[in-house]
């Protein structure tokens, strides 16, 4: 099945709804952006982030990030839902999309913590080398289950009223086969446009934000104005990414049902 078509439903539903995306949004992943920034402490000399309680508030950040995305995802696929309804609709949903992404998040850190182990014992590599050699190579495993994966949140907010949470999710995983790697390769490219686009913006308008902060003295202050654009850049950027997996959710959805 022709993906494309998705692009362009996103799209005109985002030129059509701006109004109610950018308040869910901002005010979830945003949010969530800005307390991980303001949380997380400076990187140590060894280029490591220090262990400490800021680990906590990564549990509030999952919260409102998750809210965030099943919101936007009922709004995709529900339209005339408001804000409010919207997010009623991702607290209703939350926990039983973040207890199955740490489930997987768990089985990963196994997979791959057993791939290091192998590691160390057929090449000889330190504990170290290991760790980023065992990241290297478990990467396609990473991103094959980030796929298939990718339509769990629409799957939940689209059940069936006699539908339990866990058969959604199964039901969107299943929906990804014969399409994960296409999948796979849309998140690749959408990770390397929010890279580039990331860079782009912060070595341009930060720059600039940092020279007014001189110029008027008080170089907080352009620190500030860069903090806040990445925010809203990274929400608006996440939110148009979560749109586009759900109306790729409803074209797999149409087809399923024969419509």
């Amino acid at each position: 099945m022709d993906l494309n078509p998705a692009f362009d439903d996103s799209m005109a539903f985002i030129r059509r709804e701006y109004r109610l995306i950018l308040p869910v949004a901002v005010g979830t992943m945003g949010l969530a952006v800005l307390l991980l920034g303001l949380v997380i402490p400076p990187i140590s000399a060894d280029g490591q982030l220090p262990p400490g309680l800021w680990l906590w508030w990564l549990i509030p950040v999952g919260f409102m990030t998750g809210i965030g995305t099943l919101a936007l995802s009922a709004l995709r696929l529900f339209p005339g839902l408001s804000v409010g309804e919207a997010l009623r609709c991702g607290l209703r949903h939350i926990i039983p999309l973040l207890l199955v992404l740490f489930a997987t998040l768990i089985l990963l850190i196994f997979a791959l913590s057993a791939l290091g182990v192998a590691l160390m014992l057929t090449l000889g590599s330190g504990p170290e080398a290991a760790v980023i050699e065992a990241m290297v190579f478990g990467m396609p495993l990473t991103i094959y289950l980030g796929a298939r994966l990718s339509l769990a949140s629409s799957a939940l907010v689209a059940r069936h009223p006699q539908e339990s949470s866990i058969k959604a999710i199964k039901r969107g995983i299943a929906m990804t086969k014969g399409h994960s790697w296409r999948i796979a390769l849309i998140m690749m490219a959408g990770f390397f446009v929010y890279l580039f686009m990331l860079f782009t913006l912060t070595a341009v308008f930060g720059s600039m934000f940092m020279l007014l902060g001189k110029l008027i003295g008080d170089p907080a202050f352009g620190e500030t104005l860069t903090r806040l654009l990445i925010t809203f850049y990274v929400s608006v950027f996440f939110a148009s990414f979560t749109i586009l997996l759900a109306s790729i959710y409803q074209r797999l959805s149409t087809r399923n049902n024969g419509i």
